[in-house]
């Protein structure tokens, strides 16, 4: 049997830029997604390489981004906050809550580099932002 699950229930949360950690849910995200996370690496090829064949070696790690969309909520202590961290440049801590207890993905120093919002004619207001992640983004059970 698949252990495969609806994303339906997660939540993206920021913190509190002082200790200890409040987190904030910015409502009504429609989709959330973590793009970029990659590892870069050095060209170490030399005379004596084997075969001919290019040698690497890890170096950096990049975390990546998160993108969201979703409603638009004029009055949202979330959707302000967004906006606030946006202006102000401030780097703070951030979150993504997964449905029925399966854990969290939690990072230390996210920036909004990217805020948006769409006011069609015929349609919803939506929004959108994205957070570059600065440091590690690693996954924690609930409890541990």
């Amino acid at each position: 049997m698949s252990g495969a699950f609806c994303g339906a229930g997660s939540a993206i949360q920021f913190a509190t830029k002082v200790a200890p950690n409040v987190y904030t849910t910015v409502a009504e995200a429609v989709t959330i997604k973590r793009s970029g996370g990659k590892r870069e690496d050095s060209d170490v090829t030399n005379m004596q390489s084997p075969s001919a064949f290019r040698e690497y070696i890890p170096t950096l790690l990049t975390a990546g981004e998160i993108q969201v969309d979703g409603n638009f909520v004029p009055a949202d202590p979330g959707q302000d906050g967004v906006t606030t961290l946006f202006l102000s440049g401030d780097v703070v801590n951030w979150r993504l809550e997964l449905p029925n207890a399966f854990g969290y993905f939690q990072g230390q120093g996210f920036v909004v580099e990217d805020r948006n919002i769409d006011v069609p004619v015929d349609k919803k207001v939506v929004t959108s932002f994205k957070v570059k992640i600065t440091g590690p983004f690693d996954y924690h059970l609930f409890g541990s």
